[in-house]
Order: structure tokens, then C-alpha cells, then sequence
């Protein structure tokens, strides 16, 4: 089975103790990070981004600030971790696919310019082709049941109308970079 990614495993772990300061190396432990030092870049971008508060520990005056230096969660985003930049700022990759999942999720039977119109926002608009790419690589990992086929039309046509077969839960599964399909939820890969 496949190890969840650094980053999630350290939101569940701050999830998990929201009401406890922890340091970089009891939250490595916690979230079965073996170098806590390659924690810091995601705790630090969430600080700056106003998710996670620091502090400096009072009772370890003599060592250095960033030994002594203690993370608490003040924001809570939901089970997904949430992806910033090392300076805070939101990172859209993913956040379109979640805006599509959780869309698939609410309609239960749609066409890929449905899911594109509901799962747009203001600030990640879904272009009808990605909501396509998406809906045809889920339809292949075998997430969606097609149930009325395309009909072609001089005029346009409508495109195939999917029913949700498989909701294994609230995360979005994952079309990566090379062609696979990750499904957070149960942890494996679904198609490649």
C-alpha cells in the first residue's frame, strides 16, 4: 500500500492534536515524518498563510529559535491538507479536481459541461475540456457508470450523461502527471 504524502500526513497530524503546541520533531514523529527538518517548508507555509500559529517554547530559552519553535492549528481546512507556497499563497493545482469531486458527488448523474459549470469559482474557473479530461479518466478508473450515450448532432449534440458508481469518500481522486488515477481515500492507485 502506498504511504500517504509528507504533507497529509502532517494536516492529519495537526488535525489530530489542534488543541496542543507541538515541535517540529513531535509533529514528525506523529506524522511518521523520519527527517522532520523536510517538514518545515509545509509548516511554514501554512504559518504564513494564517492556518497554523508558532510560537517560541519560554521553557527552552538557552536553545536555538528554531529548535524551540512550537506549531498549534488555528484554522482548520478540511481533511485535505491545504497546498500553499512556502510563502503562504494558495497553490490552484488540485483544487480543481476537488471542486469537480465534490460537484460529482452533489449531482450524481451529469455531463462533463454540467460538472464544468457547478464546480467553477471565481477564483478557479474549470474550462469545459479539463472537466472532460477529468469525467473520461475517472469513467476509466471506473468511477463513473455511463447511463445515456453521446448523441451526435449538425448542431452540437449532447455529450454523455455519467452516474457516480464509486464515491469512496471526500477526497478527490487524483489524476496525476503520468496518467494514474490516486484515490486519497483508499490510499491506492486506481488506474494507469
Amino acid at each position: 500500500m502506498k504511504m500517504r504524502p509528507m504533507r497529509e500526513r502532517l494536516w492529519v497530524a495537526l488535525r489530530e492534536n489542534r488543541h496542543r503546541w507541538l515541535d517540529l520533531k513531535m509533529l514528525g514523529d506523529k506524522a511518521s515524518v523520519w527527517d522532520y527538518e523536510h517538514a518545515r517548508p509545509y509548516v511554514e507555509g501554512w504559518v504564513k498563510a494564517g492556518i497554523v500559529e508558532s510560537r517560541i517554547d519560554p521553557e527552552y530559552q538557552n536553545q536555538a529559535p528554531r529548535k524551540r519553535r512550537q506549531y498549534k492549528l488555528v484554522r482548520d481546512m478540511g481533511v485535505d491538507a491545504p497546498r500553499v507556497t512556502s510563502t503562504g499563497r494558495p497553490i490552484a493545482w488540485g483544487v480543481r479536481q476537488a471542486n469537480m469531486w465534490r460537484t460529482m458527488r452533489m449531482l450524481k448523474r451529469f455531463d462533463y459541461h454540467e460538472v464544468a459549470a457547478h464546480a467553477s469559482t471565481r477564483e478557479h474557473d474549470i474550462a469545459v475540456l479539463t472537466a472532460k479530461e477529468y469525467v473520461n479518466k475517472l469513467a476509466r478508473a471506473g468511477y463513473l457508470r455511463e447511463i445515456a450515450a453521446p448523441v451526435a448532432h449538425r448542431k452540437g449534440g449532447k455529450p454523455t450523461v455519467w452516474f457516480l458508481a464509486k464515491d469512496t469518500g471526500p477526497r478527490a481522486p487524483v489524476v496525476e502527471r503520468l496518467d494514474t488515477v490516486y484515490d486519497p481515500n483508499l490510499n491506492k492507485v486506481m488506474w494507469q
